[in-house]
């Protein structure tokens, strides 16, 4: 239940009342109807590869013209001499004129000299040969006719070069035939290559990774081989390849039209309108579900038989007295294996009126301009399509289109009672209706044998179509606390029958619930006093134990970002038994959330640390950050706006809008490439020189601010609190810094007072990272875990001071403190004060054989370079081995000091001075005169209460508290006379 939101569920049930209410306009039976609603998820995903049986099983194709070629070259060098149990085949792609000289063009040279090897002395030595060609290569990396001349001097002295290599070689035989064969694939730009048929990623492209690549390939096939010997499927009378190549996901083409285009999909059933094809004045008002449901029932087709149901049917989208048009009908046709004359007897028959409806039907609804070409298959509509399809591409479409899905419709169909014309319409329609849909589930039809005593079941309220709602639950658990509200809201909102089936734990060892939960959920809007405006839903929580310490949370939808707009009491330390009424508490939702999953289209992976800002068009950067590895990377914005979208482009670059209309966040897809002079350029590379790519960004953004106050005068605090003790701690803290730092220029309540400057910093906890319930480890994690994107980019350094510490030197100090090329700074913990030895973990156990003579450094007090820190991808180094470990609950007992202690070989920390953080409970008293911060740790020995120790440990911190208490007074006593002012 935790990953469902009401908005998740209300687009569930508009996915299903469209499935619903189609299935019923086509006329069907309860029964059928409930056979269709049964069907699963309606995308059948395959890596789908190429049809190679007439090749080899490692397929590398060469242009000796490029580069590349030669590492190809050395690739199969390794496995031929290495006797690694492979059959590497070369795709030539060469000029493809009729008469073309050798002695001009290295890669005809080669080609003729290849032929003319293999023809007198075999295949192994042409191959032979030609690695010796590419050795000559090695020096320049790019192939000339001199290199294949020398080879075939030395090895064939006698030969006549000119009649190999020149225009007239009989040496030139199916030349053109590897360039047709790449173009036929329809494979992207070299280099390319091909395992069993399947292309290797961009990214496995590259010299020293296609080796291991294929290696693994290899290893995966052994595995699968030996899987279908043993079940029987393959043996000695079967060929291995034509195996292989009669799977399903084997196609002749691989068109990213047809793989990667984001299907249109038709919607052929009519709602309640009928019109004639012919009347093209009535059609031409009707709306796009309308016009495409006349064109499916009034549409002309060939077929291979009267009898035989079509489970795919595809509409060719042409004009056929155009070249273009007349060639992909042609292509059509032969996939049809029919003739023209075929074609010409359906189209002779066709009246002009329906021309016109047709042509308004393109435009209208398929978008498409007079003269460009199209294909609907089964509803989903392809196009315009480039001029060059092929009619392997109608293979490609046919094997796509008939999905697993379209072999289930068509085995439902096959047992309904109609003619095979409807048939093949009904399955068409289906498929039509249910492939744009939300991915689903799989149904489970839920039955016991006896039902009567454990079921509770809930008729439909009316006599009509349903919903069939069945919840499993253990009444004891968090989803049961939130489930209970969300059936009673389904049964008022939609006619739904229910059955709830009690799934409970038969043994307990403990209570399974450790809080009180109220589920906020209405089925509809709520007025206030006389119909004016409510003041929101509410929950209520009666009768609770007044002796327990509570803590009050919201649990919100994912893309939410909450705040408490207030609050009588504590929040985060209730106690009921000294509370003065009724504890009340108001939340408001403040943001929504914009995520993005970001790929170089290079290399197919995350560009780690790309710079992307959002904002609008009067200020460009409201927000920024950077793209984690981990695919992920959320952006806080604002409800209901209009945003723009960049990266650190220039301004003329184009940015993507974003629009926000709705109370789910929103997940954005985005692609980029580097420019053509920065491919090899590193955005994380640890640059020395004076400008290097994080310097351009963070001036980038800078400018985008318009900051305009020198660097140097900035001093960037950060620090995190939760209840009002520790708010308390805060604002002491924030005046000790303040009193101790002399920072020149100050800002004109507290921050006006004293001349700071201040930013309540946001940041939800991604999704996709393991959450933490418990409210500390939830403070911890977020100490430590989100560096790298918490902070504008235009920040250098941060320093983290806890709530709890009073500041009694300038910090100004500790930022621009050496950290020796690492990205943060801690202080280790104290070692002197004595009688404490046996309260120091870190001396024994894991802590002393993981650290070894490395201290264990402490979390109140560290300075982060976030330039270096976004460098070396520390934050997604921390949150990896976070994600690994903390799946454990016992690991990670100090989250925030845990981890990175834990990372110290992998991420470094510069050990500060130890004057820089005294604390009473390690530290001696003779050290604390040194001390330029004091923390206010908890002594596990004396367990003393945080407030009796401040006022003890820290002379000032009493003179703190009182001028805090004196200003809070004040504006309290001006918040008082202000609105007494009002109310005369």
């Amino acid at each position: 239940m935790d990953v469902y939101d009401p908005f998740s569920i209300l687009d569930m049930l508009k996915s299903e009342g469209k499935l619903i209410s189609g299935l019923k306009n086509l006329g069907l039976s309860e029964e059928d109807m409930s056979k269709f609603l049964k069907l699963n998820s309606p995308v059948w995903k395959h890596d789908y590869v190429l049809d190679i049986r007439h090749s080899s099983i490692v397929v590398l194709f060469i242009d000796p013209a490029q580069e590349y070629t030669l590492d190809f070259i050395s690739l199969a060098e390794f496995f031929y001499y290495n006797e690694i149990p492979l059959r590497i085949g070369f795709v030539f792609i060469l000029n493809m004129e009729n008469e073309v000289d050798g002695t001009e063009d290295a890669g005809i040279a080669l080609w003729r000299a290849f032929n003319y090897i293999e023809e007198r002395h075999g295949t192994s030595e042409a191959f032979t040969s030609m690695i010796h060609v590419f050795q000559k290569v090695k020096g320049h990396r790019v192939l000339t006719v001199d290199d294949v001349k020398i080879v075939l001097q030395n090895k064939f002295p006698y030969a006549d070069i000119l009649d190999i290599l020149g225009t007239h070689s009989k040496y030139d035989r199916r030349r053109t035939a590897g360039t047709s064969f790449y173009n036929q694939t329809g494979l992207g730009p070299l280099p390319q290559a091909l395992y069993n048929g399947e292309p290797f990623d961009l990214k496995e492209m590259s010299p020293e990774d296609l080796r291991g690549a294929i290696l693994e390939k290899m290893m995966d096939a052994f595995v699968y081989l030996q899987r279908d010997v043993f079940m029987g499927t393959l043996n000695d009378e079967i060929n291995a390849i034509d195996f292989l190549m009669d799977k399903n996901n084997v196609v002749p083409r691989l068109n990213p039209l047809i793989l990667h285009t984001k299907p249109q999909y038709l919607n052929l059933i009519t709602s309640s309108v009928t019109a004639d094809i012919e009347d093209f004045s009535t059609f031409s008002f009707l709306d796009s579900q309308d016009k495409s449901a006349v064109i499916a029932e009034s549409m002309h087709y060939l077929t291979q038989g009267d009898n035989v149901l079509s489970a795919v049917t595809l509409w060719i989208i042409a004009d056929f007295d155009v070249p273009s048009g007349r060639k992909l009908l042609s292509s059509a046709l032969e996939h049809m294996e029919m003739d023209n004359n075929a074609f010409e007897k359906k189209y002779s028959t066709i009246g002009v009126n329906i021309f016109r409806t047709h042509q308004l039907f393109c435009q209208d609804v398929l978008k498409l301009q007079p003269g460009k070409i199209g294909i609907v298959s089964n509803g989903k509509f392809l196009g315009p399509l480039h001029e060059d399809f092929y009619l392997e591409d109608f293979h490609l479409i046919e094997k796509i289109t008939f999905s697993n899905l379209v072999e289930k419709i068509k085995d439902i169909v096959e047992n309904m009672e109609i003619d095979s014309k409807d048939m093949s319409d009904l399955v068409m329609k289906v498929d039509a209706l249910v492939s744009p849909l939300p991915a689903r589930a799989s149904r489970y039809d839920v039955t016991l044998l006896k039902e009567n005593h454990s079921v509770i079941k809930l008729s439909p309220p009316e006599n009509d179509l349903f919903y069939d709602v069945v919840a499993i639950v253990d009444p004891l658990t968090r989803g049961a606390q939130k489930m209970a509200q969300l059936l009673v809201v389904l049964g008022k909102i939609v006619n739904a029958r229910m059955k709830l089936f009690m799934n409970c734990r038969s043994k307990l060892s403990e209570a399974p619930l450790g809080s009180f939960y109220r589920f906020v959920l209405e089925p509809e809007l709520i007025s206030g006093v006389n119909n004016g405006p409510s003041h929101g839903p509410v929950a209520k929580f009666l009768d609770i134990p007044e002796s327990h310490l509570l803590t009050l949370n919201m649990i919100t939808p994912e893309g939410w970002l909450v705040e408490t707009v207030h609050s009588n009491c504590d929040l985060d330390n209730i106690n009921l038994e000294d509370a003065e009424g009724t504890v009340t508490a108001e939340y408001e939702l403040e943001y929504l959330l914009l995520e993005g999953h970001c790929f170089d289209m290079t290399t197919e992976q995350p560009p780690q640390g790309l710079q992307f800002t959002l904002g609008t068009k009067s200020n460009p950067a409201v927000v920024d950050t950077i793209v984690m590895a981990n695919l992920v990377e959320s952006i806080t914005i604002t409800s209901r706006h209009i945003w723009h979208e960049g990266t650190d482009s220039e301004s003329d670059a184009g940015n993507v809008v974003v629009v926000l209309n709705t109370f789910k966040s929103k997940i954005l897809k985005v692609q980029v490439k580097k420019k053509s002079g920065k491919i090899k350029e590193d955005i994380l590379a640890d640059k020395h020189e004076n400008r290097g790519m994080w310097d351009s960004i963070k001036s980038f953004t800078k400018s985008l601010h318009k900051e305009d106050r020198k660097e140097n005068d900035i001093l960037n605090i950060f620090s995190v609190a939760s209840g009002h003790l520790y708010e308390r701690f805060l604002r002491i803290m924030m005046l000790s810094v303040l009193r101790n730092t002399k920072t020149p220029e100050v800002i004109p309540h507290m921050a006006k007072e004293y001349g700071f400057q201040y930013e309540l910093v946001q940041y939800k906890w991604p999704h996709w990272l393991h959450q933490q319930t418990e409210k500390q480890r939830i403070i911890w994690g977020y100490k430590i875990l989100f560096l790298d994107v918490l902070f504008p980019l235009a920040v250098d350094k941060v320093i983290f001071v806890d709530a709890d510490q009073i500041v009694r030197h300038d910090l100004k100090e500790l930022r621009d403190f050496d950290l020796g090329g690492a990205p943060y700074g801690y202080t280790p913990f104290c070692d002197s004060r004595a009688e404490m030895d046996g309260y120091r973990f870190w001396k024994t156990g894991y802590w002393a054989s993981h650290l070894v003579r490395r201290k264990y450094h402490i979390s109140a007090l560290y300075v982060v370079d976030l330039k270096k820190f976004r460098r070396i991808s520390a934050g997604d180094r921390l949150r990896g081995q976070y994600q690994a470990l903390s799946q454990d609950p016992n690991s990670l007992s100090n989250l925030d000091q845990d981890l990175p202690n834990n990372m110290i070989y992998q991420v470094a920390i510069k050990s500060l001075p130890q004057d820089w953080l005294w604390c009473e409970t390690w530290c001696d008293d003779e050290s604390k005169q040194r001390a330029k911060t004091i923390d206010l740790c908890n002594n596990p020995k004396t367990k003393e209460p945080k407030l009796e120790a401040a006022a003890r440990i820290v002379p000032e911190w009493v003179k703190y508290d009182t001028e805090i208490r004196k200003f809070l007074d004040h504006l309290a006593d001006k918040k008082s006379t202000m609105s007494a002012h009002d109310e005369l």
